[in-house]
């Protein structure tokens, strides 16, 4: 696929750096631009390509494989991402400390922070170089593996409001900046550190905006920290979610079932030391009457068993769909927990629904 590269007088492709003679802590532009010190994400934006967008025809979101347990840790990319970026988290029992149910977002995007929601959510894991707009930057010639390496790295992820995520949509720096301006110089750094690892190019109104942002922090360092979401274990589930502590409290009431039956005990007792006194010969109408009884009670014993049968099965036979399971808050579900079913995980890696079918 052939793009045309825009014209461009200030940034165009002769805007990668040069080297100044006896000086190595700086690179330089063309006229008019300023020393990009050495190390800065000033200095790595000069080194990417400037061209034109690319045609955005055969793009496919679902072919980027978001969400993949690319680590293969047994949790997927968007728990490893909240795990990495809440605070005071909690999570799902029997996930190896996978599955995130509450925690504390600070979002750098708009400077605020707030409590995280599960099930609905209010939180999205954010391509900070959005796949499409990588799509149209060089990714339309990827194959399988870089498209999924791309979409599920660590450094091109982060957890923010949702609202924000989707007024984002996939703009790059020239269409849309966070709102919280004093991390503007991070965020186009961190969008840089992409573009640069994955060898995509800038357009050259997006070089204009990371430029303009940039200069008004020209020692920025370029984005090269460690982004690598914790280790999964059993030590980091928390406190038992709080949807399992009723279960807990209803252990006594089921201990008291056997006080309430019991008090009638004593009156059958003292019945059964009057039969043989008043009524002794009348034993045979009482087994008479005892079949009797039997074909009354046997209809409603059978059909409780077999509605207790139904909810049984319904249970190990696991969620109908990855619908259903998202609706209900259990997805993504683990082999071995209730809900599962071979039918959901189609990679047979033990974990089901790991993709948001809605």
């Amino acid at each position: 696929m052939s793009v045309t590269p825009d014209a461009s007088p200030a940034l165009n492709s002769d805007v990668n750096a040069a080297s100044v003679p006896g000086e190595n802590n700086a690179t330089v532009a063309p006229a008019g631009q300023q020393a990009a010190p050495t190390g800065t994400a000033l200095a790595q934006l000069r080194t990417l390509e400037v061209k034109g967008r690319a045609p955005k025809t055969g793009y496919d979101r679902e072919s980027f494989g978001w969400r993949d347990d690319v680590d293969r840790n047994g949790c997927d990319t968007r728990n490893d991402i909240l795990r990495r970026d809440l605070k005071n988290i909690t999570t799902k029992p029997g996930t190896q400390g996978c599955v995130v149910l509450s925690g504390r977002v600070d979002s750098p995007y708009s400077g605020s922070s707030y409590d995280f929601v599960r099930n609905p959510t209010n939180t999205d894991i954010d391509h900070v170089v959005a796949l499409s707009d990588a799509w149209q930057s060089g990714a339309s010639s990827w194959d399988a593996q870089k498209k999924i390496a791309f979409a599920n790295d660590p450094l091109n992820l982060l957890a923010v409001e949702s609202t924000l995520n989707q007024q984002k949509g996939d703009g790059d720096a020239a269409t849309w900046l966070p709102p919280h301006k004093p991390y503007r110089c991070e965020y186009v750094a961190r969008q840089v550190a992409v573009k640069a690892k994955y060898g995509l190019w800038v357009k050259p109104a997006e070089a204009e905006a990371i430029e303009r942002v940039l200069t008004a922090c020209p020692d920025m360092k370029a984005f090269d920290r460690s982004v690598e979401p914790p280790a999964t274990d059993s030590t980091t589930e928390a406190k038992p979610a709080p949807t399992e502590r009723p279960r807990r409290a209803e252990k006594p009431k089921r201990a008291d079932k056997p006080r309430q039956a019991s008090k009638p005990a004593p009156l059958v007792r003292e019945v059964e030391r009057e039969a043989p006194k008043k009524e002794a010969p009348k034993k045979a109408d009482t087994k008479k009457s005892a079949p009797k009884t039997t074909k009354k009670s046997t209809p409603k014993a059978e059909e409780s068993k077999k509605s207790s049968s139904k909810k049984k099965s319904s249970g190990r036979g696991g969620f109908r769909n990855c619908t259903e399971a998202w609706e209900k808050g259990a997805a993504p579900v683990h082999r071995g927990e209730p809900g599962y079913a071979p039918k959901l995980d189609r990679n047979n890696d033990g974990v089901g629904c790991e993709k948001d079918p809605r």
